[in-house]
């Protein structure tokens, strides 16, 4: 895979988009007798990300001249979101991670859009079913979907053909591929990688290839904790320590699938773009491998457009957000732009996403699920979870130990956001 995406360039788009008149709701407004309304936006993209979505931005704004966007990069956006309500001063609409709504809804952040959908008819089922959900709690919805991503098994097409392989659907299969693809030296110090095995995060999707659940069928606690889960710390200990295909931190100093050095690894569409330009890398995508008994496994994540509470340019910021998450071909020419694939269904069955770069990533999607949309489940990973996993795979705990001492700090923290 060389180059095959991206070959539309940011001024191409704009020109592209700038005819293409806004489609939502529009609202009240003295266009026409003075200036646009400002429609003050907040999200995480600077640097190369946020001239990437710059082009949505001047498109838009070329489209009509009721609105203006004024994009504004911010950290730790949440929490930034709780502060500018306690202050009065908030933006009109937020680059979200949808991953946050129902922790924050329920803290009363962000405002319903229900009215707004049921005003305009917005259908919302060209959204992906994982994506919406992402954006609702309690009975209602909080944003519309933007952008999704999923991880999918990046290999590198070189070392598999000099070694007669093919990329693995299965566990077995990875397992078998990533021991014939390490290399060590006489030392025993890791040369090439069969597989990288770094990123704890990445239990989740794991533990639904192992056909285990995240929480229990009420939500109220962690179901992580049993012999699915088990096997999947299991899987990982005989790749670390029996099969010896990856060692901790081996991918700390540089970018080894990069430099030829990491046969297979997971990734999200973002590294598209990185791969894509580094020149002699030959590398090929393909869906996750299932597990010991076929289960398919993926998490889909990503980003929404969310109105804060007391935002001032209400219509505005609806406007924008339906403008570029409604029209299939501007969730295209972002993609195009940036790398991003649109969380409009529509918008994903264009050609372009049936490309080599993006048709391992829109088959995942296809079964791909959010993770927990219950308030808490957000602490849960990045305070209990993880941290523990951190800690069987430097050999400091068992696994056993590991998913227990998760699962009761996870329960407990369940417990104390149900109040």
């Amino acid at each position: 895979m060389k180059n095959s995406v991206r070959t539309a360039v940011a001024a191409g788009a704009l020109v592209a988009l700038a005819g293409l008149s806004a489609c939502g709701s529009g609202g009240s407004s003295d266009a026409g007798s003075g200036s646009p309304q400002v429609i003050t936006v907040w999200g995480p993209w600077s640097g190369d990300a946020e001239d990437q979505a710059a082009v949505m931005f001047d498109a838009y704004n070329a489209s009509q001249d009721e609105y203006q966007v004024d994009y504004q990069p911010q950290e730790e956006i949440a929490q930034k979101v709780l502060t500018a309500i306690a202050s009065g001063d908030v933006p009109d609409l937020v680059i979200w991670d949808r991953y946050q709504t129902s922790l924050y809804a329920a803290k009363g952040a962000l405002m319903s859009v229900d009215d707004l959908i049921e005003r305009d008819g917005v259908d919302t089922s060209v959204f992906y079913e994982q994506a919406l959900s992402e954006t609702q709690y309690d009975g209602q919805t909080y944003g519309l979907p933007l952008i999704v991503d999923d991880r999918v098994l990046f290999y590198n097409k070189t070392l598999f053909a000099e070694a007669g392989l093919e990329p693995p659907t299965t566990w077995a299969e990875l397992e078998a591929d990533a021991v014939a693809l390490t290399v060590r030296d006489a030392s025993g110090t890791l040369v090439q990688s069969g597989f990288e095995l770094q990123d704890a995060g990445l239990f989740n999707l794991w533990c639904l290839q192992a056909g285990c659940d995240l929480v229990s069928e009420d939500s109220e606690t962690t179901a992580f904790d049993s012999a699915a889960g088990l096997e999947v710390l299991d899987f990982w200990d005989r790749l670390l320590n029996q099969d010896k295909v990856y060692d901790l931190g081996f991918s700390d100093t540089g970018d080894p699938f990069a430099e030829g050095t990491l046969a297979m690894k997971y990734d999200g569409p973002w590294a598209l773009s990185t791969y894509n330009d580094v020149e002699g890398l030959d590398y090929g995508i393909v869906e996750p491998p299932t597990g010991p008994d076929g289960d398919t496994g993926a998490i889909m994540g990503g980003l929404a457009l969310v109105i804060p509470e007391g935002a001032t340019n209400v219509d505005g910021a609806w406007d924008f957000s339906t403008w570029w998450t409604l029209d299939p071909a501007n969730g295209v020419t972002f993609a195009q732009v940036s790398g991003w694939p649109p969380a409009n269904t529509e918008a994903a069955a264009d050609p372009y996403f049936a490309s080599d770069d993006y048709a391992a990533f829109t088959a995942t999607m296809e079964y791909a699920q959010a993770r927990p949309t219950v308030p808490g489940y957000q602490d849960v990973e990045g305070l209990a979870l993880t941290p523990q996993i951190e800690k069987f795979m430097s050999g400091e705990i068992s696994a056993a130990d590991a998913l227990a001492a998760a699962a009761q700090q996870g329960d407990e923290i369940l417990a104390e956001e149900r109040g």
